[in-house]
């Protein structure tokens, strides 16, 4: 999927859907963020139950900072490791399916190396929580514009005729946002966060 990185409110390129091959082609630039960021769906929040802080970078007793051992104990779990798809001497590891986080294995005996600490947590599928202010998977982006303000860096695309966001970074806040989904019978992003990932506020 081609998109492009943005510079705080500066679009500087994106891909559309051709609408025979599903391939991505190069097109040209919308005039501003705002008309991108603008188009967003209307704020629908989830839960605000505060199982996810983004400033302390926590998903529920899971934080950054912590050691692969200091998670499993909070989370009375050991989760299910697996070696990076891409060669990369680390382990990913994931605990019910919904909170994700790497650390390395520089010794390559396929296990967390000893020490090494979580410098971000991602959070995907079925996670049910929600940051006080009822922001979490499910949540609108245009939730997070309102309340973190505009993105230090984006990634968007056209799809036919309308931009759409797929990815959202505010550098600050330690948060990126990503909507790469859509309905059923569709595979256009649809202003809903799919998964985020937290590494506490700077």
């Amino acid at each position: 999927m081609l998109a492009t990185a943005l510079v705080p409110a500066l679009l500087v390129g994106c891909g559309k859907k051709s609408e025979e091959d599903e391939a991505v082609i190069v097109t040209e630039t919308p005039g501003s963020i705002e008309s991108v960021l603008n188009a967003l769906p209307a704020c629908e929040t989830v839960a605000a139950d505060g199982r996810l802080n983004v400033v302390s970078g926590c998903a529920d007793a899971a934080c950054v900072g912590m050691t692969y051992d200091e998670i499993t104990e909070v989370m009375a779990d050991a989760g299910a490791c697996e070696p990076m798809g891409d060669g990369t001497p680390a382990m990913v590891c994931t605990w019910e399916g919904v909170v994700e986080i790497t650390f390395d294995d520089l010794d390559l005996d396929f296990e967390p190396d000893k020490g090494d600490m979580a410098a971000g947590i991602r959070i995907l599928g079925e996670y049910a929580g929600g940051t006080p202010e009822g922001l979490g998977l499910g949540a609108s982006s245009s939730c997070y514009l309102e309340e973190f303000g505009e993105p230090d860096y984006a990634t968007w695309m056209l799809v036919y005729d309308h931009y759409v966001l797929l990815e959202a970074t505010w550098v600050g806040w330690g948060l990126t946002i990503v909507d790469d989904d859509g309905p059923p019978g569709s595979v256009d992003p649809d202003g809903v966060v799919d998964h985020l990932t937290v590494r506490g506020a700077l």
